[in-house]
């Protein structure tokens, strides 16, 4: 067989190794190898993967060892026929490489497409259900400007190739991984400096509060020491379409101090202008989906008429499902019965987010309030800022 990734690899022992894999042809995708590489120079090297009738085993053996791997399709090739249509192309594939990598070192990239908004998005992932599921980042890239418009995507490529460095050492392997010496850590690469965050938080107009212990230098109890400084605030972001006086009871109780690291909290009121969401959502950390039942009814995903399909997505996406909790408020019951039944009939909350917590209009639950916090405070230690393009 002329088709010998493994010499590539082997070459590649002090780099971590990303798969191209595609039934296109490999000039097709030249451009984004050239791209990943000029992006990564020093810490990623690039394999194209073929997909053809007989190469099914060497296939699954490159794939068990790369980093991540973004799954390639060309609208040259006539239509969008991933998955879950007739005449899909990569049905076996994208689960193996859900099932062997995990579903955050997948990413899916159609390129030569007509339409890049993100409604021609949203209606490929409706149709084709199995992207999100199985894969965690859908790229649509057009026919001119490609490398112009990955760089604006940065964000996606480096959540899904930084999950792929931070855990590909940790793989069993008899093979190639086994044998790699150590290697260095992407995350902070893909991390921006809390400096950074700062001045871009500035030229948020969203609103911010501010709470949690005072500065180094302030008067407290202790004496700060001159050699550690002072973590940047761990940045929330409250996210509705309802007024923010429905939910004042849930910014007042995350406003309590929290004794590890001070808490910026923000407000963002989502509309039509998906730039205010965007924009709120550039800064935060941490995400809380709120909805009210006063707002009409409990329709947050999935169903007719729902009101954050998009953006409950998004949040998983741009945050990690793990910094998202989803809030429903005003209902008749909080009971674990009807939490059971709004997850059955809206699944999405369960794939994007941490979490689904239910007041009721008569009891803000204490302890579900403190379960939010508890969450939050695992994330404090170990939170993670992506670094993000500005455009």
């Amino acid at each position: 067989m002329s088709w010998n990734p493994w010499s590539q690899i082997t070459q590649s022992r002090k780099k971590h190794v990303v798969g191209i894999t595609t039934r296109a042809p490999e000039n097709s995708c030249r451009w984004l190898q050239d791209f990943i590489r000029r992006e990564y120079p020093d810490h990623i090297d690039v394999v194209h993967l073929p997909i053809t009738n007989d190469n099914r085993d060497d296939w699954k053996e490159i794939v068990n060892a790369c980093s991540a791997v973004i799954l390639y399709h060309t609208k040259q090739q006539g239509r969008v026929n991933i998955t879950d249509v007739e005449g899909a192309l990569y049905e076996e594939e994208l689960q193996y490489l859900n099932d062997k990598l995990g579903k955050e070192k997948v990413v899916v990239l159609l390129d030569d497409m007509d339409d890049i908004s993100e409604e021609e998005k949203r209606r490929i992932l409706r149709t084709q259900t199995s992207l999100d599921r199985l894969s965690s980042h859908l790229i649509l890239i057009p026919e001119k400007n490609k490398s112009e418009t990955a760089r604006k995507k940065l964000t996606e490529f480096r959540t899904a190739l930084s999950e792929g460095v931070k855990t590909s050492q940790k793989k069993e392997s008899s093979g190639f991984l086994s044998s790699l010496p150590s290697l260095p850590s992407l995350h902070s690469m893909f991390s921006r400096s809390s400096g950074d965050s700062e001045n871009n938080g500035t030229k948020n107009n969203n609103k911010w509060e501010c709470t949690g212990p005072p500065p180094a230098g302030s008067t407290s109890g202790k004496p700060s020491r001159p050699s550690q400084s002072p973590l940047p605030p761990y940045r929330i972001g409250i996210f509705s379409r309802c007024a923010e006086s429905h939910y004042t009871w849930l910014l007042d109780r995350l406003k309590a101090p929290d004794r590890r690291r001070s808490l910026d909290i923000k407000t963002v009121c989502i509309t039509n202008d998906y730039k205010t969401f965007s924009s709120g959502l550039e800064t935060c950390q941490f995400g809380i989906l709120y909805h009210t039942l006063k707002h009409g009814r409990l329709n947050i995903t999935d169903i007719a008429n729902s009101l954050y399909d998009g953006e409950l997505r998004e949040m998983s996406h741009s945050l990690g499902k793990e910094n998202v909790v989803v809030v429903a408020d005003d209902l008749k019951s909080n009971e674990p019965e009807e939490k059971e039944e709004i997850l059955e009939n809206q699944p999405s909350i369960a794939t994007y987010a941490k979490d689904l917590f239910l007041f009721t209009e008569e009891e803000k639950c204490v302890g579900r309030l403190e379960a939010i916090r508890e969450i939050i405070q695992r994330n404090l230690g170990r939170s993670r800022q992506p670094e993000r393009m500005v455009v």
